[in-house]
């Protein structure tokens, strides 16, 4: 598998070729018509959207193109000791591509790319189960939820050293001052009214496989070295910054 760099035209491709697969599943019985909405929310005119802002498109491809990144990475200079943040907008793979860790595996090459350019930080939202999954795989660091019930994410792309307290990009959805515990974690996953509405049964799982890779350590990423990558380290790139 590997990750390019790919045009906008080639991500709305890419995105006519999902709703063509998906009106074939709906027709076949293997997907419902609610399942095809939830899909195309993730596509179509959010991709103008986020043209629009000048955001960078990547596809994952083994052959073909099974995952779509897009990211925006931010002309501003370090300006304090947080530092510069690339803003993950979409990682979408299509439906009958999942479970592969094909988007995890772009995203770590993509977060590589973005340590190597100078960025140190990462900044998004989570908004759906699939999401909570892929960002627990990538054990992102949780600062909470925002109005519309999405976990706020702010991820370091090298060890630091950083700040004590909250990033600068989480705080104003963060009052307690630290990363969301487990239990806050659990109840915000299985609010009724929430987003995610999962059973505490599949929020357990979700939080200790999430532990596991971070090596229980609620402020740890985990052991492997910044950035983790399933590509081989560039020569060019830098020593981390404090």
């Amino acid at each position: 598998m590997e990750l390019r760099p790919i045009t906008y035209e080639t991500a709305t491709a890419f995105a006519v070729e999902v709703y063509d697969e998906t009106a074939g599943a709906v027709a076949a019985g293997t997907m419902s018509h609610e399942g095809r909405q939830f899909e195309k929310a993730y596509l179509g005119p959010f991709l103008r959207l986020y043209n629009f802002w000048g955001a960078e498109f990547y596809g994952v491809f083994s052959g073909a193109m099974v995952t779509l990144h897009v990211a925006s990475f931010t002309k501003s200079p370090r300006k304090n000791a947080w530092g510069r943040y690339v803003t993950h907008y979409l990682a979408y793979t299509r439906p009958t591509a999942r479970a592969f860790g094909f988007a995890s595996h772009g995203e770590m090459d993509l977060q590589a790319e973005a340590f190597e350019r100078g960025y140190d930080r990462l900044q998004t939202l989570c908004q759906s189960w699939l999401g909570v999954l892929y960002h627990g795989r990538l054990r992102d660091q949780i600062w909470g939820a925002n109005d519309k019930g999405e976990l706020v994410i702010d991820s370091p792309l090298h060890p630091g050293p950083w700040p004590d307290g909250v990033p600068i990009k989480a705080r104003k959805w963060n009052t307690t001052g630290a990363e969301t515990d487990d239990t806050t974690l659990h109840a915000i996953l299985t609010a009724p009214d929430g987003r995610f509405r999962a059973s505490p049964e599949q929020a357990d799982r979700a939080i200790a496989k999430r532990a596991e890779r971070r090596g229980h350590d609620s402020n740890v990423r985990g052991p492997e070295p910044y950035p983790v990558s399933n590509r081989a380290p560039s020569a060019t790139q830098p020593p981390p910054r404090g």
